[in-house]
């Protein structure tokens, strides 16, 4: 067959016109059932007949579920990240018309991952001398590039990972050096560290700001910089940002188990107090909290605080406890006056 023989789709049959063949591995495919094939498989060359026919079936069987798809949450600008949250699932496409672009649907559990790639670049800014020479600013100053590009990792049939860049065009930021600042620049290798911080300018902002959320959504774990970004921008609502770090603290307080509480549940050694409940032998504090009923010079402490010297207590009615007999946990010796207890036992020495 020469060069300009006619050629016929293997697909679909029809004829393909000059400049129209898109070559398969061991055959022919036309532009328009090319056109048809996922926006995100890049294996057409390699690809036979047969499995060209099987993908257009699953672009068919796709087309009919786009018709139910229901987008509750749309991020980005050109290329959007739609997910129907109520059917857990997913397309990316810089189309409005899902329904004509039928954008592959990806159910959120095939996600494997989803991640940022910041891609920056540096182009140094020049002037003319009185001469008319080109010469580098003193300090040198430079152009910054930002391109924020979304990496999905996915379990699919006819392609692995879906990539696109998030904003439309770049983000330049110029290294403006300054007053205190001229001169401050540090070199590092061949680049220059800018003195100047993206998260200052409101278009790197916006889409730094997307791209968590996209993770966020795709993953179903939020970045930590979004958490942070989450309590930042609280700080435009007073009680919003004062919620923000009451709840951060408690949770962390909660989880460390630094919260007195928690912390003698957790190690009731700690303290003193809750030592004295574990063992009642060991202090003189500890005793006095574990009965406050106790005798001091012949009159004795309710539980409702009133010190009586009788055998009731004149504001509750309650009756005087019977003494409490205490001896050393450890060789058993006796205290005469219970209410001058020693801190170490006279017979052994053990804490008493």
């Amino acid at each position: 067959m020469g060069f300009f023989d006619k050629k016929y789709c293997d697909v679909c049959g029809e004829k393909i016109g000059l400049l129209g063949n898109r070559k398969l591995e061991d055959g022919n495919l036309c532009k328009d059932c090319a056109a048809k094939l996922s926006p995100f498989f890049s294996e057409r060359k390699s690809s036979t007949v047969e499995e060209i026919k099987q993908q257009l079936a699953y672009r068919e069987e796709n087309q009919r579920q786009i018709a139910s798809f229901r987008a509750t949450r749309i991020i980005g600008d050109r290329m959007k990240v739609m997910v129907d949250e109520l059917g857990k699932r997913f397309v990316v496409t810089s189309s409005s018309d899902i329904l004509k672009a039928n954008p592959d649907i990806i159910p959120l559990s095939d996600v494997i991952s989803c991640n940022l790639d910041l891609q920056v670049d540096d182009t140094e800014l020049k002037k003319e001398d009185a001469q008319g020479k080109e010469v580098s600013y003193n300090p040198p100053r430079f152009c910054y590039s930002y391109n924020f590009y979304i990496e999905i990792s996915v379990k699919h049939p006819w392609f692995s990972q879906i990539r696109f860049r998030l904003n439309s065009s770049d983000i330049e930021i110029v290294d403006e050096v300054t007053g205190m600042g001229a001169g401050m620049g540090r070199m590092m290798g061949s680049r220059r560290q800018s003195m100047v911080h993206p998260e200052y300018n409101m278009d790197y902002r916006k889409y730094q700001q997307m791209a968590d959320e996209i993770v966020a959504v795709l993953t179903g774990q939020p970045t930590a910089r979004g958490v942070a970004a989450n309590v930042i921008n609280n700080m435009a609502d007073g009680q919003g940002f004062v919620n923000s770090v009451v709840n951060g603290i408690g949770a962390g307080m909660a989880g460390a188990g630094m919260v007195q509480g928690q912390a003698g549940m957790q190690n009731p050694n700690m303290m003193q107090g809750q030592a004295g409940m574990q063992n009642p032998n060991m202090m003189q504090g500890q005793a006095g909290m574990q009965n406050p009923n106790m005798m001091q010079n012949g009159s004795w402490v309710c539980s409702c605080g009133m010190t009586n010297t009788g055998r009731f207590c004149q504001n509750c009615g309650s009756p005087q406890p019977a003494a409490r007999h205490l001896r050393c946990s450890n060789c058993g010796w006796e205290p005469t006056d219970p209410t001058h207890l020693p801190k170490f036992c006279p017979q052994c020495g053990s804490p008493f």
